[in-house]
This record gives structure tokens, sequence and C-alpha cells, in this order.
């Protein structure tokens, strides 16, 4: 693997960015790549320009935009040279680049936004460990949808699953509905448990009747999961009301909202309908 070195741009690199991202991004964007780098050159104590560099030549540029207020950095964009993609770990020492500055400067999370036809984009920011968080029909261009991405800079609390096992308890089949509870114990102390409904040729629903915590919630979630889709259906679904770890729980193991339920449980109130299928536990 050759030597790749990080530098922040001059202006002189103008030429090579607004090149790479006429060449790249003009089949996701309706707007004028050229007219968006130029905005990269206007000073702005909010955003950084760097450089990669390999073999002495430009290969690549990342845009980190710092927002103080919300304590996030945007990545607007990250682009490899073609000829260097896959090849040296350039897109991933820019992105190393970019999170530690993020850090420094005290961003809790980094995100970016990517095209749903970009898959090489979407792919690389999967394996670097950032999230789904949302997909906008038509968002870019007729025919382009927008997924949004996210990944926490710092460790998030509760993720110790160590110690909670996940298995059967019993269950029941009546009339083509079968019936499954499946519990969570942690020291021989039963610390959640989960209800299933499945009907032949229908989507497996999931009702959680208790969790201790969201490590417990985290390890039901994907012990069932994995136990049910692909055997037992092609779709999973839920109907909850998360608090915030849970969203991060469920969209981190491809979860993704279908609809707002207003009033479903109880008045004044509203559930989130979440779905899991066999087509979105490996993409967006």
């Amino acid at each position: 693997m050759k030597k790749v070195s990080i530098r922040e741009a001059g202006v002189d690199d103008f030429e090579f960015i607004s090149g790479l991202m006429s060449k790249t991004l003009s089949a996701f964007y309706n707007d004028d790549p050229a007219d968006n780098a130029q905005r990269f050159f206007v000073h702005s104590a909010d955003q950084y320009l760097f450089i990669a560099e390999c073999c002495g030549r430009s290969s690549g540029f990342v845009r980190v935009k710092f927002n103080k207020q919300e304590q996030t950095a945007k990545i607007n964009p990250l682009i490899v040279s073609e000829e260097h993609r896959g090849n040296n770990g350039i897109g991933g020492e820019l992105l190393k680049h970019a999170e530690s500055l993020a850090r420094n400067l005290g961003a809790r999370q980094i995100y970016c936004t990517v095209a749903s036809t970009n898959e090489a984009a979407l792919k690389f920011f999967l394996k670097k460990d950032f999230v789904v968080a949302v997909m906008a029909k038509g968002h870019y261009k007729p025919g382009v949808d927008e997924y949004s991405l996210y990944k926490y800079l710092f460790n998030e609390p509760n993720r110790d699953l160590s110690c909670v096992a996940v298995a059967f308890s019993r269950g029941s089949i009546h009339h083509n509905t079968m019936q499954l509870l499946f519990k969570a114990e942690c020291h021989e102390q039963v610390v959640g448990c989960m209800h299933v409904v499945a009907k032949k040729d229908q989507p497996i629903k999931l009702n959680l009747l208790s969790a201790e915590s969201d490590a417990v919630f985290e390890a039901l979630v994907s012990s069932v999961s994995n136990l049910l889709i692909g055997n037992f259906g092609r779709k999973l679904y839920i109907q909850i009301f998360p608090n915030l770890q849970q969203i991060v729980i469920l969209q981190r193991y491809g979860w993704r909202i279908e609809g707002v339920l207003p009033e479903a449980n109880s008045p004044n109130s509203y559930t989130l309908q979440w779905g899991l299928s066999v087509c979105n536990t490996d993409s967006p």
C-alpha cells in the first residue's frame, strides 16, 4: 500500500476539486458541481477542506462543515479520484482525518448524505460503521433518492451485551398462527421478554413486553430478528414508542420507520411502526 498524506486545500486546488466533483457527482445532482466547488473556497470559520495525496499527486478530497451549536459535523463531500478508488485506502484516510478533526472540534456525531444510486459510496460508509437514518424519495432529482447516514464519534452508553442471553421460552400454533415467547436473562434473572405473532405468508409482528435496559432491548431485537428473518418470514415489524437510544439501536440493525400511528394505543400519543425485511438487512 502506497503512502497517503493529507494536507489543507488551497486556491491552487480549485481545478482539481471542481473537475472531480463534475466527473463524479453530475449523475446524482441537478446542481452545477463547479458552482458548489466555488463555495468551498469562500472563507468560513466552520468549514474545512483537505486534499489527499498519493505518490505526489492529488487523489481525493474531503470537506467538513462543523455546527458548533448542534455539536455535529457534516461530510460534504468525500470523493476519491476514480483511478485511486479501492486502492491505498485513500477514502479511509480522508474519513479518518475528518472524524479526528470533528472530535477535536467537539462534535458528538458526524453525518453525510449519499444518493441511493451511488452504491459504492453507500457501501463505503456502511463499512465504516455509519448508520442509515433517513431515506428521502426523489430528494436529489426525480428517480434519485437520498440516504442520510450518521456515526457517533464517542462510545455509546449501555452497549454491554455480554451478560444478556436471549432464548426461546415457549410457543403455540392455532389456525395457522404461531405465537412465540422469547426471554432475555442476565445472571439467571429474567430481564426482558418479547412476544412474536407469525401467520403463514404474512409479516411477523414483534411485541416488546419488557426490557429492563436499552442493552436488553438491543439483545432482544438483534437475537429475535436474526432467528426469524428469512427462516419464518420475509419481514418483521414492531409498533412501539422508542426512546432515543432504542431508535439508534433499531437503525443500527437495519430497521426503518414505516409510519406514524396517532393515538393507536392511548389518547394524545402516537406509536411508530418499524419494519425489517430480508431485502434491507444487508443494504439500505
